[in-house]
């Protein structure tokens, strides 16, 4: 007898057995391969809050960048970002190579938008409050723009940080910061048993002086010596003669303002060698009163000062 093949059971077509032995493999060989690493944050996804308290974005690295503040502008160049720079004020001095830079602001001041524009910037590095009218007028350009200002040292870590993770230099500005860090503990482990000397620094001939929350003070303070206004309210406080010789200081330190600030660098002397019993000493003014890389070279120099080759 003859079997039709129409009575048989019916099985699958060889195309079909193959698709689902195919389709096998390739969930084995999914659950097999190993997961790929989730890619690193992109500078967009690293939010910068600035020293406003604003929050800045950025939707790639920026190639053209203006500093608003001589600080700033050194903290770009110890980060390697020579070449975005197309921008700086008038103020900026160092490295040498600032000097081939476009000068398009004023530090303080009043300052022509328009140059700033000139330069085509997808990034302005600004200063703190005393900035925050240009800052507005900035924003309103649709310019991003981050306001990087420091009145202590934590400030100044900060900011490194920020501008690392702004201009796509995070590792650079890590290694930055914890050199100055070493460096700073260093100057401060050469004297940390030295008797501390008593200082008195003049910001100007009002007299003007610094308060305890000001990176100066910190400096001074990790350079052997103690600020006698360390217990004055507020950043920059004025005070008399009388007081400044009732607290007795042991050494004077003032800012050199360099031949553009000669008249007002005499004045201050004057005023200040009506005080007896106190050596004076002057410490370059962009080293000191920057709160930036050089930190660390005004602080050896203070150290000299207080305790001469110790």
């Amino acid at each position: 007898m003859v079997t039709s093949f129409s009575s048989c059971p019916a099985r699958n077509p060889p195309g079909d057995f193959v698709k689902r032995i195919l389709y096998l493999c390739c969930i084995f060989i999914a659950g097999c391969a190993p997961s790929v690493p989730p890619q690193p944050p992109t500078v967009a996804e690293n939010a910068v809050v600035d020293s406003l308290n604003r929050t800045i974005r950025l939707a790639q690295t920026p190639r053209r960048i203006v500093s608003l503040t001589p600080a700033n502008t050194e903290i770009l160049f110890a980060l390697g970002c020579d070449e975005q720079i197309v921008g700086i004020t008038e103020s900026c001095n160092f490295p040498e190579a600032t000097s081939a830079k476009p000068k398009v602001a004023t530090f303080v001041g009043s300052t022509n938008l328009e140059l700033i524009l000139n330069a085509k910037p997808d990034l302005v590095l600004a200063g703190g409050a005393f900035q925050r009218s240009l800052i507005e007028r900035l924003e309103q350009t649709q310019i991003p723009v981050a306001a990087i200002d420091a009145g202590q040292l934590s400030d100044l870590w900060m900011n490194i940080e920020k501008v690392g993770k702004l201009t796509g230099r995070e590792e650079r500005a890590a290694n930055l910061a914890t050199t100055m860090r070493k460096e700073l503990a260093a100057v401060a482990q050469r004297v940390a048993r030295l008797p501390r000397k008593k200082v008195f620094y003049a910001v100007d001939e009002a007299p003007t002086t610094i308060g305890p929350k000001s990176f100066i003070s910190e400096v001074i303070a990790m350079a052997g010596g103690e600020n006698i206004f360390a217990d004055a309210k507020g950043d920059y406080p004025q005070v008399s003669r009388e007081e400044i010789l009732k607290r007795q200081p042991e050494v004077i330190l003032y800012p050199k303002l360099g031949h553009s600030g000669r008249e007002t660098e005499t004045k201050l002397l004057a005023q200040l060698r009506l005080l007896p019993s106190a050596k004076i000493h002057g410490i370059e003014v962009d080293l000191i009163s920057r709160p930036g890389p050089r930190l660390v070279e005004a602080a050896k120099q203070i150290a000299e000062i207080l305790h001469p080759s110790r």
